[in-house]
């Protein structure tokens, strides 16, 4: 009944932290402030029923962003917590909501530390909310050793649960990994959730390397199916458009260099619609293309319709 009774007391002092913030502040200021009364309500309500009525409350408030938060980083620190986290896994553990509990679980998983993670992860019923705890612990080990941190999801993986959490550990992989043997620890892309993975893992590599995810793509056709050039190319254009440019405009006619084209074609409708159009019109895949010209025609009319209509029409004419 103690722990129950300072449980709402550190609840009612929240909530009037909360309504003095929103009578004086506004804008960035009230953002910031209530982030820091969400973060130390985590602390200050450990694992409890009044944790729960804190999001719940952030719920009733509108406040979806920092409930988010709450959830998915601000959790981390009370499960890292030598004080607080033996109490608040033994708290997940009993949460009869399964989908908060499967949400609640990733962070858990991040602020695993010491033994017993493996026996951690049996006690749930929930395979949902154990590939949460899979996700958040491996993505965790991953920021220092993706390799191992990839082999002992593999090995730790309850046999029920599937590869779902697999890509949040890929995303994680830090710049000067060695993302080929990385990528070779999964399956060939097909049917199966190791494309997601290794579309998780080729975003990370594109953002430290383009170009050398951008080779490994095209040397590995068995391995990789094109479709995953598309974002690689994104961020090569956003980091070093003439070098991105160059590579594309090296390609021979494949369907790699149709996934390019398109990709650049979309990257330039903002800026430049004219050129995105002429991309898009040199894409040989006509199903491709026609994507790719739809794309770039809906944004163009919003900011000149006359030549964009032209354009279109003359497309047209040109089909008949």
């Amino acid at each position: 009944m103690a722990d129950s009774d300072e449980s709402t007391a550190s609840l009612q002092a929240i909530f009037a932290r909360w309504d003095e913030a929103k009578l004086s502040l506004s804008g960035q200021a009230l953002l910031d402030a209530r982030r820091e009364i969400a973060r130390d309500a985590v602390m200050q309500l450990g694992g409890s029923e009044g944790l729960l009525k804190f999001l719940e409350f952030l719920n009733k408030e509108g406040q979806g962003d920092l409930r988010e938060w709450v959830i998915t980083e601000g959790l981390k620190e009370l499960f890292e917590s030598p004080e607080k986290s033996p109490a608040a896994r033994e708290w997940l553990l009993g949460i009869e909501d399964l989908k908060l509990q499967s949400s609640l679980c990733f962070a858990a998983g991040q602020g695993f530390k010491g033994p017993g993670f493996k026996e951690y992860i049996d006690s749930f019923e929930s395979i949902h909310s154990q590939s949460r705890l899979l996700g958040g612990y491996f993505s965790e080990m991953a920021k220092t050793d993706p390799e191992g941190a990839i082999q002992a999801y593999f090995k730790t993986r309850p046999a029920k649960v599937d590869f779902t959490s697999l890509k949040h550990v890929m995303a994680a992989v830090p710049a000067g990994s060695d993302f080929t043997k990385i990528s070779g620890m999964v399956p060939a892309d097909g049917p199966t959730l190791a494309t997601e993975a290794r579309k998780a893992l080729i975003g990370a590599w594109a953002a430290a390397a383009p170009q050398e995810a951008a080779d490994y793509i095209l040397s590995n056709s068995k391995l990789v199916k094109p479709f995953q050039l598309a974002p690689v190319i994104e961020a090569w254009m956003t980091s070093d458009p003439a070098a991105a440019t160059a590579w594309v405009d090296g390609l021979a006619p494949s369907e790699h260099r149709d996934v390019a084209l398109a990709s650049q074609s979309k990257l330039m409708i903002p800026e430049n619609p004219a050129r995105a159009w002429e991309l898009a019109l040199a894409i040989p895949d006509t199903k491709r293309r026609e994507e790719a010209m739809k794309a770039v025609h809906r944004e163009w009319m919003k900011v000149d319709p006359k030549t964009a209509d032209a354009a279109w029409k003359t497309m047209r004419g040109q089909k008949k």
